[in-house]
């Protein structure tokens, strides 16, 4: 029986498996093509001026851009909203009634799109660890997840690891003499790299300023488009088409990440 959501799944003795030769050019030498994601999550504080607080704070909408499973060289822009939204073109909208639906959405589309790499910007820090935990405070509060045995959530089995507990938020905590004590965050689903950008920005680059916009602006000399938080929730409230400014300005963010993930 396959234990992972694989493609392919082979068991074979070690004594079968011949090592050829990959310094020599041909295809030994070759990379398979890595299929790249990059994800964003915007949610509004419910009180002017605080941090999004999961115990008080939907998760609005969720954005994903990655390449089509069938063309490496095309990539697929995809908003996930609670709400109606304003149709975007050369994107493809879901429309969820509530926040529940929209992850369940978020994470069925993560596994079509399989991907080799997740990349995020800031993702480590807030979006892995608040998806899971909104989704913990979402079962301890009685909801039933469509699809899923009660006490289990989507993003469980977001990895290719089969089984409806394999995915998580794993943390270490850790001292270096460039950083002193910290504590590393990041997504832990099987056969799934996690890479944050804004960490690798922080640790390679001296800027003045790690905002998705000054690194947009600095590499791939663009600047996203801004929308004030203080305007987000007059917005994801107001209509269809105030959320598709919102959507906009989702995909327009995790777009950069994933020009910047594949120049890197």
């Amino acid at each position: 029986m396959a234990q992972y959501a694989c493609n392919y799944e082979i068991a074979v003795d070690a004594k079968h498996i011949i090592a050829h030769p990959h310094d020599q050019g041909g295809r030994y030498s070759e990379f398979a093509n890595l299929r790249i994601v990059a994800y964003d999550f915007e949610v509004v504080s419910n009180v002017k001026g605080e941090f999004p607080r999961v115990k008080r704070d939907p998760i609005n909408q969720a954005s994903l851009i990655g390449v089509c499973m069938d063309d490496m060289s095309t990539t697929v822009d995809i908003i996930i909203a609670v709400g109606s939204c304003t149709p975007i073109a050369n994107s493809i909208v879901y429309e969820c009634s509530n926040e529940g639906q929209l992850i369940t959405t978020f994470a069925r589309l993560l596994r079509h799109l399989d991907p080799d790499v997740l990349v995020s910007y800031n993702g480590n820090t807030f979006d892995a660890p608040y998806i899971y935990e909104r989704c913990e405070w979402l079962l301890a509060n009685g909801y039933v997840f469509d699809g899923y045995e009660a006490g289990t959530h989507p993003m469980q089995s977001i990895g290719r690891k089969k089984g409806s507990k394999a995915s998580g938020v794993w943390q270490h905590q850790f001292n270096s003499n460039a950083r002193g004590q910290s504590v590393n965050t990041r997504l832990d689903a099987a056969g799934i790299v996690s890479i944050d950008l804004m960490e690798l920005i922080g640790i390679d680059f001296k800027l003045d300023s790690k905002s998705l916009n000054a690194v947009s602006d600095r590499f791939l000399k663009e600047s996203k488009l801004d929308i004030n938080h203080s305007q987000v929730k007059t917005m994801q409230f107001a209509g269809p088409e105030t959320r598709r400014r919102i959507a906009v300005y989702c995909i327009k963010a995790v777009s950069y990440t994933h020009l910047r993930a594949h120049e890197t």
